[in-house]
């Protein structure tokens, strides 16, 4: 089974913590803060995540890698925001 997960966003709320780390990548509690999506979705069967990813992607996949706790991990990139349904045409 595939999830879909946005994680596109600026984080611009966070700032300026974003600046320099993408939202998912952020660390909480010694972890990235997607990790505890990850498991979540993994809990309910999910074995392939496709990340629609655009701000500071390169660090999302070098944070989380294309394999989290035996999932799939995907990423797809937005090269320019398209906002908050634009993932699906992608």
């Amino acid at each position: 089974m595939q999830a879909l997960v946005l994680a596109g966003g600026e984080g611009t709320r966070l700032r300026p913590l974003t600046l320099t780390t993408p939202k998912p990548a952020m660390p909480l509690a010694g972890r990235p803060f997607l990790s505890f999506m990850l498991d979540w979705i993994k809990a309910h069967g999910v074995t392939e995540v496709v990340l629609s990813c655009g701000f500071r992607s390169d660090d999302v996949r070098a944070v989380l890698g294309d394999i989290y706790e035996g999932m799939r991990l995907r990423y797809v990139v937005e090269d320019e925001p398209l906002g908050t349904a634009g993932p699906v045409r992608l």
